[in-house]
């Protein structure tokens, strides 16, 4: 089989490329350039029925490759959640093998009419006229022929209750015909006058027309047929409530008909793992964490152009990194004090915030922050984790440069999570010039582009550059935009 192909070509494939690529973030983007379109092709192209072992299976081997081969320490909600929601934004191949299988019934239903459409239908030993417009349940799926068909109603059965249709205008009329095929004749002399989807027998009010102004329509002797065509169309309307999200993809399909499975696994993916709701109960348990901050925190961390950063942002708010508590209950014989040696347990927080060594640690990079700006900042907990420090009375002057300070600190801290030797002004500095460097790199690609000037960028850094130039204390930084002038 060609999945079976594919799956020893990646395996082959992830193998070579071991511990190439270091960081999450790297890997799944090589995952959804080079992987996921494969898959995707034959989703569309060989819809067969695919067992759900197999898809977990492949799976977790692309996520044990992802986070590094390491021990499961991301949950899956986490890791599949989309980045707007908090979470990794990894492609999962059991959800976008449903999305398929959807965006290809959304077809066989919009496409009724087609001569192709009926004869799998037929080929399939289907006996009612509509794939969605009812429930389906497990006898309609008993006489069925094992094939894609089979595997499309399957998909759907799963997801009926959730994936609402509450639009039913841009249907083909066969939409609206029964087991008994009662309706044939009907359907056919109103397609040969030009009516060919629900919404057409409809008013501009969306009521479905009478009898005297669609008599001339339905051929001779049909009007019995068209009262229950007309019942049957009418009390479909009644269950009409506010568009859902099936109904805007629906809708999409007809006018572009371009990614459609993308946007079914958006709404897929969102209805099984929802992130953000499980993030904000999280974090608002913390001191000075508000339900709008945390969600203004996860909003932004998608935005964040650095890749180290990004990445440790999201696993800063997904509390990705082992704690002595976590690791005491896990192993069962190790002690649950903080690895620093302050005598207290070692939780999140603790370990991140309260502890006195930290806390040392920041008061000394927050004096040098202060003595290089000339202002107070305004930091708290809340403010430090979500890279939103501030300056007191300031017009934003500083606000992108104390990012990238800010996110020094989380990887100055991060590097000596288990020892606190490596916290030091120096690595500080060294993540700092990194960060700059990068910064500049990034916005030269849009210079090239006409999109950006080189004034643009140095506009941003000026006012570090006014305040650090020449001075020795900021060696390491100074070095870094001599650098970037070299490169103009």
């Amino acid at each position: 089989m060609n999945y079976n192909h594919l799956w020893k070509n990646i395996s082959k494939q992830i193998i070579t490329w071991g511990k190439k690529f270091r960081d999450i973030s790297t890997r799944l983007k090589i995952y959804k350039m080079k992987i996921l379109p494969k898959f995707l092709f034959l989703f569309q192209t060989l819809p067969v029925n695919i067992p759900t072992n197999l898809l977990k299976k492949w799976d977790n081997s692309m996520k044990q490759w992802v986070v590094g081969g390491n021990k499961n320490r991301i949950a899956n909600f986490l890791y599949y959640s989309k980045q707007e929601m908090g979470g990794w934004g990894a492609p999962s191949l059991g959800i976008y093998y449903e999305a398929s299988q959807l965006a290809r019934l959304l077809e066989f239903e919009l496409e009724g009419s087609k001569k192709w459409v009926q004869t799998e239908k037929e080929a399939n030993n289907w006996q009612r006229g509509t794939l969605l417009g009812e429930r389906i349940d497990r006898k309609d799926l008993k006489n069925l022929k094992a094939g894609p068909c089979f595997s499309m109603l399957l998909i759907w059965k799963k997801w009926q209750n959730k994936l609402q249709i509450n639009k039913i205008d841009p249907f083909p009329l066969e939409t609206l015909e029964n087991k008994d095929k009662t309706f044939t004749n009907l359907i056919r002399a109103l397609k040969e006058n030009g009516f060919k989807r629900i919404g057409d027998i409809m008013n501009p009010k969306g009521e479905i027309l009478k009898w005297d102004k669609i008599k001339d329509k339905c051929g001779q002797g049909n009007w019995i047929a068209w009262l229950g065509l007309s019942s049957k169309a009418q009390a479909m309307k009644r269950r009409e409530v506010v568009e859902t999200p099936l109904d805007r993809i629906i809708k999409r399909k007809i006018e572009i008909d371009k990614g459609i499975t993308g946007l079914l696994y958006d709404v897929l993916i969102t209805l099984t793992y929802n992130t953000k709701i499980t993030i904000i109960d999280n974090w608002k348990q913390e001191k000075n964490f508000t339900e709008k901050l945390i969600g203004t925190w996860i909003d932004n961390i998608p935005k964040i152009k650095h890749i180290r950063i990004k990445e440790t942002q999201r696993k800063i708010i997904s509390k990705w990194y082992r704690t002595p508590l976590q690791v005491a209950h896990i192993t069962g014989n190790t002690s649950n004090k903080c690895w620093h040696n302050c005598g207290e347990i070692g939780t999140f927080s603790h370990m991140w915030w309260d502890c006195r060594k930290i806390q040392n640690f920041y008061r000394k990079i927050r004096k040098i922050m202060e003595e290089i700006i000339g202002k107070e900042l305004i930091w708290d907990k809340a403010r430090y984790m979500s890279l939103t420090v501030k300056v007191r009375e300031d017009n934003n002057n500083w606000t992108e440069i104390l990012k990238y300070m800010t996110a020094a600190i989380q990887a100055t801290i991060a590097r000596g999570w288990r020892d606190d030797t490596k916290w030091n002004v120096e690595t500080w500095w060294t993540y700092i010039s990194e960060y700059i460097i990068n910064d500049f790199i990034i916005q030269k690609k849009k210079i090239y582009t006409n999109s950006l000037k080189d004034q643009d960028w140095l506009r941003k850094w000026t006012v570090l550059i006014d305040k650090i130039d020449g001075d020795e204390r900021y060696r390491t930084l100074n070095q870094a935009f001599h650098m970037i002038k070299l490169m103009y």
